[in-house]
């Protein structure tokens, strides 16, 4: 004798009720997507806005005789490229005496919609 099958539908009915399951967990997995690419990037700029201000140092302690025109209405400006970016590097005469100057390094890195700014005080010998 043969059996009938009661259950034909069952398989479509599982499906269609695993589609708004899997849906909602996709807009959580969007929802975290896009706050870790938010975060990423500004970690990003963090990050190259430190390495100019590096830079900054690095340069300032090269070129100690250059240090001599500082006043603190003028500072001087590096030239940084990066191909989508926008770097900048300022270095500014904040004191001095008669031995030593007191610079501010200033490190900024900007995106299209996001700034970072990293600031650094050195002191430097005559």
């Amino acid at each position: 004798m043969k059996q009938t099958r009661r259950n034909r539908g069952f398989i479509l009915l599982l499906v269609v009720a695993m589609i708004p399951l899997v849906s909602m967990v996709l807009a959580i997995i969007s929802v975290n997507s896009k706050t870790l690419a938010f975060e990423t990037r500004r970690n990003a700029l963090q990050i190259h806005a430190q390495q100019a201000c590096e830079s900054g140092q690095a340069w300032a302690s090269l070129n100690k005789e250059a240090l001599g025109s500082l006043t603190p209405q003028k500072p001087i400006d590096l030239p940084i490229t990066h191909e989508r970016l926008t770097l900048t590097c300022s270095i500014k005469l904040i004191g001095q005496n008669s031995t030593e100057r007191l610079i501010e390094i200033s490190g900024t890195a900007e995106d299209t919609r996001l700034k970072s700014h990293v600031s650094r005080q050195l002191t430097v010998p005559f």
